[in-house]
């Protein structure tokens, strides 16, 4: 008796599983970097969440790019990646491994907001990380370039 054919999405995530970091609380994400950028993409390229995007009007598709130079405050607390089942791009948190969800798609407020959250500052709490900052939290929402040099002195 022959086994059932094997759905096509767990074979694309099965075969990227000992190349790719997975990260998140329950490990469903893969994370991206500079050192698996290649097998990452490969990976991505084939997920159902970016054939879709790929098929829309140029205007319409929110394909993030890949370890491009950040600016917005916020970044440095979150890790990009992409749920491994859909391919979906997200941010994770380094303070308590929250997935949210990428900027591309939603703008940047939740990279500012997401760290001074109740929950996680608890879990980096637990993990011994403490909360944030006063200077970190300001950064989050004032960028010192912004401000005139009288204050930032």
């Amino acid at each position: 008796m022959e086994a059932p054919a094997t759905p096509a999405r767990s074979l694309v995530v099965s075969e990227y599983d000992d190349r790719l970091t997975r990260v998140g609380i329950q490990k469903d994400h893969y994370e991206w970097s500079t050192h698996t950028n290649d097998d990452f993409i490969e990976w991505w390229h084939r997920t159902k969440w970016y054939i879709a995007e790929s098929r829309k009007p140029a205007k319409s598709q929110k394909i993030p790019t890949w370890g491009k130079q950040r600016h917005s405050a916020g970044w440095e607390y979150f890790n990009e990646a992409a749920e491994r089942i859909s391919g979906e791009p997200k941010l994770i948190c380094q303070r308590c491994d929250h997935p949210i969800k990428h900027p591309k798609k939603n703008g940047t407020t939740g990279l500012s907001s997401h760290p001074l959250s109740i929950g996680c500052r608890a879990i980096a709490m637990q993990r011994g990380l403490g909360q944030p900052t006063i200077q970190e939290g300001f950064k989050a929402g004032v960028r010192p370039e912004n401000l005139p040099e009288i204050c930032t002195s």
